[in-house]
């Protein structure tokens, strides 16, 4: 089995030495590094994480821990700005649950706190041995480009808005627009339109769009209404009710009902004059449409990183894997069972 000594031993030189370069201990000249290395990959030898994680929390004189340790990278200041949306406690819920269930626990680093910055964070997480990175969901700095030595972790995101080549776990948008399209033809609904923020458009993929396009196709041979961009609070109420008038839609498809605002301000009755049908329902029984299993997302999440760790698969991988999670129809008021 190949280890550090057998290294050292052909190399004539030092196990610690071999240690230290494969820990990236800049005190090691370029040409002896170079030497290791391609020992390294000769012998195929893989250095085990929980031995590295250890020996860190043994240089370091910190206390040891009996579990080894996942970071999860948020971007905020503080802890209060972690969002409050369900969806997102839910999630967290689902990472801390299957943390503690593998044997793993965490420790969470807010991007923008004082004195903060990703070079910060990166050397924090190395010297305290944390291999493990979770890049939580939401991302909202969508221009900022997050530089660590990625080569150190074992690494996952959520979603698609983290500017980052990693492995990713999402809930499938595209599917559960199709579960949304098929229920509402089931009732007996014909014109079925889609409204979505406008960052849709730009900042990430949109799957919810390539869903209800493939449905439009599949049942009707084509698109047959525009799709509205916009929310109450960047669009008016009129530009919303010139495109009703446009498209004259018999139900609604959104992401979490804030179209709601527009039709109460419009007198527009739910479900009496137009069905409505969330995407990411929200926890009110008052709407029908899909439950995305965040608890599920951040299980998920947790487990794609703790199998890299165990795998020893450190580093952004060349082939990003995207792990997608279906949802489950749920019915409400704002949507009737028959047309």
């Amino acid at each position: 089995m190949p280890n550090q000594r057998a290294i050292a031993r052909v190399l004539g030189i030092n196990q610690s030495t071999v240690s230290r370069a494969l820990r990236g201990d800049r005190s090691i000249p370029p040409e002896t590094k170079a030497l290791i290395e391609a020992e390294v990959q000769k012998q195929a030898y893989r250095p085990n994480a929980y031995v590295s994680s250890l020996m860190n929390q043994i240089r370091s004189g910190r206390p040891l821990r009996d579990r080894s340790c996942v970071g999860l990278l948020v971007d905020a200041a503080a802890p209060e700005q972690w969002p409050t949306l369900h969806v997102y406690q839910e999630y967290r819920q689902g990472i801390l649950q299957r943390a503690d269930e593998l044997g793993f626990y965490t420790e969470t680093f807010y991007l923008h706190a004082p004195k903060m910055s990703p070079a910060r964070i990166d050397s924090i997480l190395f010297s305290r041995g944390i291999k493990g990175l979770i890049l939580t969901a939401p991302f909202l700095s969508l221009k900022e480009r997050i530089s660590f030595q990625w080569e150190r972790y074992a690494s996952s995101t959520t979603g698609y808005s983290w500017p980052i080549a990693t492995d990713r776990v999402a809930h499938d948008h595209h599917a559960n627009v199709m579960l949304a399209y098929r229920n509402l033809i089931a009732r007996g609904f014909q014109r079925i339109s889609l409204c979505l923020p406008r960052h849709n458009l730009s900042d990430q993929p949109s799957r919810w769009l390539g869903g209800f396009a493939q449905c439009e196709h599949e049942y009707f041979g084509r698109q047959r209404t525009t799709v509205f961009y916009g929310n109450p609070d960047d669009t008016s109420a009129q530009d919303f009710q010139k495109w009703l008038r446009q498209s004259r839609p018999q139900v609604l498809l959104t992401l979490i009902g804030h179209e709601m605002v527009w039709l109460d301000t419009l007198k527009i009755r739910v479900p009496d004059k137009l069905a409505l049908v969330c995407l990411v329902r929200p926890t009110d029984p008052f709407y029908a449409g899909v439950d995305e299993p965040n608890v599920e997302l951040g299980r998920m999440t947790l487990e794609t990183v703790a199998s890299k760790i165990l795998h020893n698969q450190f580093g952004l991988p060349e082939n990003p894997r995207l792990t997608l999670i279906s949802g489950t129809w749920r019915d409400g008021t704002s949507c009737p069972e028959r047309l």
